[in-house]
């Protein structure tokens, strides 16, 4: 999506979690953990900390942050204009 940054108003591409994808996985979840009810409270926790986690590991970009409602996270990619911006001898 086209937006503009808060302070500058430069213009600034904008990602945001696909709605579908987002309740289907979070259904995904809830059954799984329907299927582990029963197994010790230490395993289960250890379970959803790894998928929580891998879940913020692909989707924290900016501009993502408030279509999520689980615990915050921080950005673990930069902006592109800062990960691209490499100058190469040639």
């Amino acid at each position: 999506m086209c937006g503009q940054t808060r302070t500058t108003g430069r213009f600034i591409v904008k990602r945001k979690t696909i709605r579908k994808r987002l309740s289907a996985k979070l259904k995904e979840l809830k059954e799984e953990l329907r299927r582990r009810w029963h197994e010790p409270v230490a395993e289960v926790g250890k379970w959803l900390k790894s998928v929580v986690r891998g879940y913020f590991n692909y989707h924290a970009v900016p501009g993502n942050m408030d279509s999520r409602w689980i615990p915050s996270a921080k950005i673990l990619h930069p902006h592109p204009n800062v990960r691209f911006d490499a100058i190469h001898p040639r």
